[in-house]
């Protein structure tokens, strides 16, 4: 009843890895026309994601005592790239923020100025993403239930997704509730919570990326030790 179904479980794997790739804009699915900074702030908690994800399905490919081994060092690894990124995008966001605000408030010339730079947000595009990046997360959700339902369990886990799902429909309604005019620094708003909520999330994985390494090393140094005393 609680067998591992592969097929749910590279299904659900398939789906974060393309909401992940939408996120992330051109560089991966030639898409120059990403609108704003909300949608590429949604990468790093997706990227996150896609990283406990891809580690639930290495057993099936790797065996479950390589996938223990490995599993501490890539938290570690992405959780510092994480944290990195999600400062670096919310201060990124921030200055943007700070620097429309100042032009939109000063009327005539600097609303003009913000109007000719900002002003003509992409609302169709940015819908149609953050729509589709939605979709993927849920169905990728659903199929990690379907792969095996032990995974409710995980109460970490299903606060990432939950907290995934959240960012994106936060930025999608932000996006849909004010004037166009607007759109720009409501968007900019978007990706300064999406960056920092991230970053403590990467935050709380790379504690436990360094908790599971010491975990490892004392291990492996335990396994050493009885190994000689038995050998002598």
């Amino acid at each position: 009843m609680d067998r591992l179904r592969p097929w749910a479980m590279w299904g659900c794997l398939v789906a974060i890895v393309i909401a992940t790739a939408l996120s992330a804009g051109e560089r991966f699915v030639g898409s120059p026309d990403r609108p704003g900074l909300g949608i590429a702030a949604l990468v790093v908690s997706h990227g996150l994601l896609l990283m406990v994800i891809a580690l639930a399905t290495l057993p099936l490919v790797a065996g479950n005592r390589l996938t223990g081994s490995v599993s501490g060092i890539v938290t570690l690894i992405v959780g510092i790239l994480s944290v990195i990124g999600g400062i670096a995008l919310a201060l990124r966001a921030l200055a943007e923020l700070i620097l429309m605000v100042g032009l939109f408030l000063a009327i005539p010339f600097g609303t003009a100025a913000y109007t000719a730079g900002w002003g003509s947000f992409p609302i169709g595009t940015s819908t149609a993403l953050l729509t589709t990046i939605l979709i993927l997360d849920i169905v990728g959700a659903v199929l990690l239930v379907v792969a095996q339902q032990r995974f409710l369990g995980s109460k970490g886990l299903m606060a990432l997704i939950a907290t995934t799902l959240l960012l994106t429909l936060i930025t999608l309604v932000l996006h849909s509730v004010v004037p166009r005019l607007l759109v720009s620094i409501v968007d900019a708003v978007a990706a300064i919570i999406s960056a920092v909520v991230a970053a403590i999330w990467a935050l709380i994985l790379l504690i436990g990326g360094i908790v599971a390494i010491v975990k490892l090393i004392a291990a492996t140094r335990g396994a050493r030790a009885r190994t000689a005393v038995t050998s002598v």
